[in-house]
């Protein structure tokens, strides 16, 4: 090879480089969006990984990376780079998640985030080995498919790990079960050392916080927050003990009355004066902020109420609508009393003379015949009861973490079926619905995720936001959004909602299909309440 032709090669590639290395930077160059091109998508200054799990800045950190996430995967084009200007603000809800990790197609958004973080393995990920294992065992059937989880998003399956933990902000999330998230506050890395191990006496912290939904479903059983006290021979002195027994976990505060409180499971307390005092109970931890208020009477000197609290200042109407219950004073003493309202589902609500309204509303989660006790306590310390009975109809229209029917499939033909599902998601940090339909094929005897010439879904139908002082299903919002993919193995859409949203029985709906052969077979699903 002669000098004249390594210098032309050299001049080539230089004229080359010029231009694709330029390219290349530019995709490698954090856009506005804070998604890194080249088989990079990664919020520039939103997201880290640490103590194996992923760790956002903030919500809207989080909020971001999930929509762009969502853009990114809808419509991909290898090597999976978005054009500079792209931003969640541009893009709009609701998105669609499109593509999928399958076995067969490797590279997506969801796969380029993820090798970011070295290390970093997600529920999606382990989801999509343990389905490649079965299906290469030929073990795999819909009665065993690692893909029918209750947390159905692959967006979000991407920013779990495999223990289902996320850190946004200074708190850290463990996605418990389908009804209970644990939150842990205060960057306390400590305590979720402890929950990972197993060791019990993580339920101690004082940094946990539990969420549950509205379902009565894995809720604990023996939270109750009744109690019984005793009183001493001098008149004022009384012990009390809760109906529960000791437990980790719990956390009790028990409010006397008097401007006196306690964290003791089974305090004793002596009034300094006689009289009748409301006593509270408030179970917190995993009891989920469970109350109950009794009052004492102590029997020492008298106490002398001059200010006599009259009989029509307790006097009270009830009305409701659904669920949503107002209780209107017949006459407003708010200015001179402090009304203690007991509404009997673990509530207890203190509302001091400074309140000026008369009107008093409370939100009841499930139906049922519900006990309602307000004191009246006035500034003397003298205190007047009144006890009344609810009857709540059931709840039509609820809030659940993980909301789906099963996983449904289809067997369109011998060796063909497709698998399809509709979800909501509203746990405290995620607020979504979707739709997902995956085609399959066997091959060599084996169940393989497969192309279709057309695959379909589709999600509509409408979601409801609470009113205040009225209907858990007042304010009504239609959601419309679909994916049909040409040569596809699966279609999905993930609907972005911004916050915690409510659902009635078959309120939202779906439509899935593939086409092959010129032939639609066609399935719809209608979400039950669970």
């Amino acid at each position: 090879m002669n000098k004249r032709f390594l210098v032309l090669a050299l001049a080539s590639a230089i004229a080359l480089c010029a231009t694709s290395c330029e390219k290349l930077d530019d995709m490698k160059r954090h856009d506005s969006s804070g998604i890194v091109g080249a088989q990079s998508f990664i919020t520039s200054s939103g997201v880290v990984y640490e103590n194996g799990l992923l760790s956002f800045t903030n919500q809207a950190a989080l909020d971001r990376t999930v929509e762009d996430l969502a853009a990114a995967s809808h419509n991909p084009t290898p090597p999976f780079s978005l054009e500079s200007g792209v931003t969640s603000s541009s893009i709009g809800p609701p998105q669609d998640e499109g593509g999928y990790d399958d076995p067969i197609i490797e590279d997506s958004a969801l796969v380029s985030f993820e090798r970011q973080f070295p290390g970093y393995v997600s529920k999606r990920v382990e989801i999509q080995q343990q389905e490649r294992q079965l299906m290469d065992q030929d073990q795999w059937s819909s009665t065993n498919d690692p893909d029918d989880f209750f947390v159905d998003s692959d967006v979000l399956r991407t920013l779990l790990n495999t223990q289902l933990e996320i850190k946004i902000g200074t708190s850290i999330f463990v996605v418990v079960n389908e009804h209970l998230v644990l939150e842990i506050t205060n960057n306390d890395w400590t305590t979720l050392s402890l929950y990972r191990q197993g060791d019990s006496s993580y339920s101690s912290s004082p940094n946990l916080v539990y969420h549950y939904d509205n379902s009565v479903a894995n809720r604990p059983t023996d939270c109750t927050s009744e109690f019984v006290s005793s009183r001493a021979s001098d008149g004022l002195t009384f012990s009390f003990t809760p109906d529960i027994g000791p437990s980790t976990g719990r956390v009790y505060n028990w409010e006397f009355g008097d401007g006196i409180v306690s964290s003791m499971r089974a305090p004793n307390h002596r009034y300094d004066k006689p009289g009748t005092y409301v006593v509270i109970l408030r179970l917190g931890g995993y009891c989920a902020n469970q109350s109950t208020a009794h009052t004492v009477v102590t029997t020492n000197t008298p106490l002398n109420c001059t200010t006599i609290i009259p009989n029509n200042a307790y006097d009270f109407t009830v009305t409701n609508l659904g669920q949503n219950f107002t209780f209107e004073l017949a006459n407003n003493y708010t200015n001179r009393f402090t009304y203690i309202w007991d509404f009997g589902d673990g509530d207890v609500t203190t509302y001091p003379t400074a309140n000026r309204s008369h009107f008093f509303y409370h939100n009841y989660l499930n139906g049922g015949v519900y006990t309602v006790r307000l004191y009246i306590q006035n500034n003397q310390g003298c205190v007047a009861e009144r006890l009344v009975q609810v009857n709540v109809p059931a709840n039509e229209c609820i809030s659940v973490f993980f909301d789906r029917d099963k996983e449904y499939e289809d067997n369109y033909l011998t060796d063909k079926k497709f698998k399809y599902k509709l979800w909501a998601t509203n746990v405290p940090f995620y607020h979504r619905v979707g739709v997902k339909t995956k085609n399959y094929e066997k091959r060599k005897g084996k169940w393989k995720q497969a192309k279709a010439p057309v695959i379909y879904a589709r999600i509509y139908g409408n979601v409801y936001y609470p009113q205040q002082g009225g209907a858990e299903c007042a304010n009504q919002t239609p959601i419309n959004d679909d994916d049909r993919d040409n040569n596809g193995d699966t279609a999905k859409t993930d609907v972005a909602l911004g916050s915690s949203y409510r659902l009635k029985r078959q309120s939202i709906r779906s439509q899935h299909y593939v086409e092959v052969g010129g032939v639609r077979y066609n399935s719809r699903v209608q979400l039950e309440i669970d």
